[in-house]
């Protein structure tokens, strides 16, 4: 593959050149054929990958009510401390993973962190102190940084952008399903005999085990772009790629550019989304060490707690499908974004109240799940409102960092001296929610303002001549600002 263009393979179509091809010309039955083929081979390995991801990602919170406290003689912040050192890992690894997503084939990169990370978390188990817990945290934190990023790259690669939102859902939405599959299995293995290994050692084994073998399969499933998809006829692959031409944002290319990183430090939106995932990331850091013992500071039994904790993933599946049907009736993705927000916020309220029954904290807790839902629109947003693939890069990276900072925060606000009800953790919480809805409604209002600028600056005719002259600019690696037909999603 050319190091100067976007995946220059995919150029004939029924011995046509690709410019030459009309949309209008291809029987709709077989786009949709091409959709299908796309959606059973790469929604279910993301899905699956993302519900394993945060499974692993929170063991450590199960572990919690196991006694791996006690086991390895953990005191004081030392539990907060292995929450925050997988994000340290994760943020440390940022500029090497954006290195590789651009250099190495994503086939590569992606099934060999899967088999990395489970065979770090699977590693947990012969930890018997907080030093030798430390490394496996923040090795954890590196294997599982490339996750994210290289699914959204993925997304913005195969559909469109009236696509992404409902394919952003299904595989970001798989956290809902892990924490009733995560609850559930703690719940049992808190009640089972595991011989001569600890009931959080079993916690950390059963998941490794099962991340190892999706990622040996990952590397069988995963095509590294449109034009290698094995599922794919030749001509099939050509139309992938014709397909998705509309969304201006190129495929791949393994070229870097240093004039977008230039153009992406001095876009505007780069420090709202800064700003936005610091503080989603925020309470992310606090329930994924801290879920189980927030529930049992509610004044539940651990084992209460363990079942309860599904709860809270019946509560997110609820909020996915409602933010799903709210964005279809809007066609925005501000909307349902802040309206899931603004259910978190009641419900970070209801667990402060002065006086709460504890039921009503516990609904609280539960509503607080319906802000990660409004993460799914920012990275819908970001699979989309972003062309060039270095400047793209640039994007993820900072995504990656600050909501590994955020996490970092989020951790270290549940002090020991809280315990066991957390007030000033969960007012944290609460401010964060409320500066995430500030950032993405900045992200919205500049593309509002943009898209009218420049529908005011062009006339009708130059509009149509923009849009024939870039007509397949996604093979050109081009920026948003540098294509006049582009328009931002809000």
């Amino acid at each position: 593959m050319s190091n100067s263009s976007v995946d220059e393979k995919a150029f004939s179509y029924d011995g046509r050149n690709v410019d030459n091809l009309e949309k209008d010309e291809v029987d709709p039955a077989v786009m949709r054929r091409i959709l299908w083929k796309i959606d059973m081979v790469l929604i279910p390995m993301m899905m699956i990958s993302n519900l394993l991801q945060f499974w692993d990602k929170s063991t450590i919170s199960y572990a919690n009510l196991m006694g791996i406290r006690v086991d390895a003689k953990l005191t004081g912040q030392q539990f907060a401390w292995l929450g925050s050192l997988f994000y340290f890992g994760y943020l440390a690894w940022q500029f090497p993973a954006a290195y590789l997503l651009q250099r190495l084939p994503i086939r590569w990169h992606l099934s060999g962190a899967i088999v990395a990370w489970g065979t770090v978390l699977a590693c947990h188990a012969a930890c018997h102190n907080f030093a030798s817990l430390a490394v496996c945290r923040f090795l954890l934190g590196v294997t599982e940084s490339v996750n994210v990023p290289a699914f959204t790259l993925i997304t913005g690669m195969y559909y469109k952008r009236e696509e992404q939102t409902a394919r952003v859902s299904l595989w970001f939405g798989t956290v809902g399903v892990s924490q009733i599959l995560g609850g559930a299995v703690a719940w049992k293995l808190f009640q089972t005999d595991t011989g001569s290994l600890n009931r959080w050692q079993t916690q950390f084994i059963i998941p490794g085990a099962i991340t190892i073998a999706f990622g040996l399969l990952c590397f069988l499933i995963v095509p590294n772009s449109p034009s290698e998809a094995w599922f794919l006829t030749e001509e099939e692959r050509v139309l992938a790629m014709q397909r998705i031409s509309t969304n201006k944002t190129g495929t791949v290319s393994y070229k870097f550019e240093k004039y977008q990183v230039v153009e992406a430090l001095k876009d505007p939106r780069l420090y709202c989304l800064a700003l936005a995932i610091l503080t989603a990331g925020i309470p992310n850091g606090g329930v994924s060490s801290f879920g189980a013992i927030i529930v049992n500071g509610f004044g539940f039994s651990p084992l209460d707690s363990l079942l309860l904790g599904m709860s809270t993933g019946g509560s997110e599946i609820v909020a996915v499908i409602v933010g799903y049907l709210i964005a279809r009736g809007t066609n925005t993705r501000i909307i349902p974004a802040l309206c899931m927000i603004a259910v978190a916020i009641v419900g970070a309220s209801m667990m402060i109240g002065v006086g709460v029954p504890r039921n009503a904290q516990f609904a609280g807790y539960c509503l607080v799940f319906w802000w990660p839902v409004a993460v799914i629109y920012l990275l819908s947003w970001m699979a989309s409102m972003i062309s060039g693939q270095t400047k793209r890069i640039v994007y993820y990276v900072v995504y990656q960092v600050f909501y590994a900072a955020g996490n970092i925060i989020g951790s270290n606000i549940f002090r020991d001296s809280d315990a066991p009800k957390y007030n000033g953790a969960k007012t944290g919480i609460l401010i964060g929610f409320v500066f995430n809805a500030g950032g993405l409604a900045l992200i919205a209002f500049y593309h509002w303002r943009w898209n009218k600028q420049r529908d005011d600056l062009l006339t009708d005719a130059e509009k149509r001549e923009a849009e024939v002259q870039e007509a397949h600019v996604e093979f050109s690696n081009k920026t948003d600002m540098e294509i006049r037909s582009f328009r931002w999603p809000y």
